[in-house]
């Protein structure tokens, strides 16, 4: 609790604020108790101070602390059986969260259906593509009609989401995650789930996640055919990408030459076919494989690491940088990679924290 000398200390500090930046100025005051109590206030510039609802700690391990609105007796209960393995409290938790889920594909529908059967109430989905048929090997919640109407992918799975009444609440984005109309609402998640393979977009979620303090759980699967002699080669691997660890370009996952050849089909698509024609950018090429089970799977897994962080299920304690499940030798591993040394992202804090500047991220072009 905040003692008698707090408040004189602090109306003074407000008012000393309020003199200098006008009446606008606010002060934000947090206490931390040697048990791992947190109280917190904030004042205005007319010395009139208030409780602020909810802490959370982002990190690796996550702590929120304060109150939580009531979920309601009409669908509480249904959250009932995981209350019972993780306590009350983690229901609260998922209610409050705000989630964003960048792509609709393979991992991020049942990303998105997972958070939705967890509990969680505040939901943002991005994606600007349409649902074709050959998504319906894997898209969950997609029907042929769909494919054959050319609906949205984020409108389908808000259609399906809606229908499962938990009272999960979508914001829809069909747009690409780059776009202004995307920054709003990724700057208001608590965490960010990344299951794209657009390596443009995925470059500006690492940098988000240190510019504002928002983890990134980014997925990804790598699925070859066997070429004897050599089997099957069949990897999903799940990166959480926030500061304390290595930034996605470090650990080699995102490819700057591909960013730009993605950022120049959709700015410029007739260049973009000329240098593609003439051989100066690079193409994705080929579609890559995809089975239901294993994007499914590494879906989970990259659940799994948000319960991970919330309840420390599993030791060591936190989320593990990276995570690889080998399905054709049934092996999982975890590895904690090195930023490289010098980078901007991960190895120096200068831009840990540094939230709204001009250009967005410093992404010359924003």
């Amino acid at each position: 609790m905040f003692s008698p000398q707090d408040d004189r200390n602090e109306a003074d500090l407000i008012r000393a604020a309020a003199n200098r930046n006008g009446a606008g100025a606010e002060l934000v005051s947090l206490l931390f108790g040697y048990d791992g109590t947190m109280a917190s206030r904030v004042w205005n510039g007319s010395g009139e101070g208030g409780p602020i609802s909810r802490i959370t700690v982002t990190g690796a391990q996550w702590r929120v602390s304060g109150g939580f609105e009531n979920g309601g007796p009409e669908v509480g209960h249904i959250f009932d059986r995981q209350a019972r393995l993780f306590g009350a409290a983690f229901n609260d938790i998922m209610r409050e969260m705000r989630i964003g889920v960048v792509g609709g594909g393979g991992t991020g529908s049942p990303v998105a259906m997972l958070l939705m059967r967890l509990g969680v109430r505040h939901l943002a989905l991005i994606d600007p593509d349409v649902i074709e048929d050959t998504n319906l090997n894997r898209v969950h919640g997609s029907r042929r009609a769909d494919a054959e109407a050319g609906m949205r992918k984020v409108d389908m799975l808000a259609r399906e989401i809606d229908l499962a009444g938990l009272g999960t609440q979508v914001v829809n984005v069909p747009t690409w995650v780059g776009w202004d109309s995307a920054r709003d609402v990724l700057k208001a998640c608590d965490v960010i789930f990344g299951c794209t393979d657009d390596h443009d977009g995925r470059m500006l979620l690492n940098r988000l996640a240190y510019f504002y303090g928002i983890p990134l759980i980014d997925v990804g699967l790598r699925m070859r055919p066997a070429k004897p002699p050599l089997p099957f080669n069949l990897v999903a691997r799940v990166s959480t990408i926030l500061p304390g660890h290595a930034c996605l370009l470090c650990r080699g996952l995102v490819d700057p030459r591909r960013a730009a050849a993605e950022d120049l089909a959709r700015s410029n698509p007739a260049e973009f076919a000329r240098r593609k024609a003439e051989a100066y950018v690079e193409d994705a090429g080929d579609p890559a494989p995809a089975v239901v089970t294993f994007t499914t799977e590494a879906a989970a897994m990259a659940v799994n690491e948000l319960i991970q962080g919330l309840t420390n299920y599993r030791l060591p304690v936190g989320m593990a940088s990276g995570r690889f499940r080998q399905f054709e030798l049934a092996q999982d591993r975890t590895v904690a990679p090195a930023p490289r040394p010098g980078c901007k992202i991960c190895d120096a804090r200068g831009y840990w924290g540094r939230a709204d500047v001009d250009p967005f991220l410093y992404r010359i072009g924003s």
